[in-house]
């Protein structure tokens, strides 16, 4: 599983969800997330990128493949985003997104989140709580 960033956090500020994530119209992919209550991605783990290229080029065309790789690197910042998205009805979350959302809402109910001495370390999650 690619460790994309670290945290200082403890383990009940940090979350884990698998999402089916819509690649195209018809395509979804698995991705399982971890992730802390600031929204940063700490890691993922994706079974259709680890297969071989040439495995991956037979299931995917070039527009297809370069749509994965562009999902995955927009992680971080769409589950970010979703983490300091305001918490009313006019938002809508898409479904496939629900579980990530649900999780995030978990963990901040659970504690005392605003007495914890640790703040986000991703300079994008900083931005965006500022």
């Amino acid at each position: 599983m690619p460790t994309l960033h670290t945290t200082t956090l403890p383990a009940q500020y940090i979350g884990e969800t698998t999402v089916q994530l819509p690649i195209t119209g018809v395509d979804t992919f698995e991705l399982f997330l971890q992730f802390t209550v600031f929204g940063e991605l700490l890691a993922y783990q994706c079974p259709v990128l680890e297969l071989p290229k040439t495995a991956l080029k037979m299931m995917y065309d070039k527009e297809q493949n370069q749509q994965i790789k562009a999902e995955i690197e927009f992680l971080p910042y769409r589950l970010m985003l979703s983490a300091h998205l305001p918490d009313n009805e006019t938002v809508k979350v898409p479904d496939y997104w629900q579980p990530v959302m649900q999780q995030l809402m978990a963990l901040r109910h659970g504690k005392e989140l605003y007495k914890l001495n640790v703040s986000p370390s991703h300079p994008y999650a900083l931005e965006l709580a500022d």
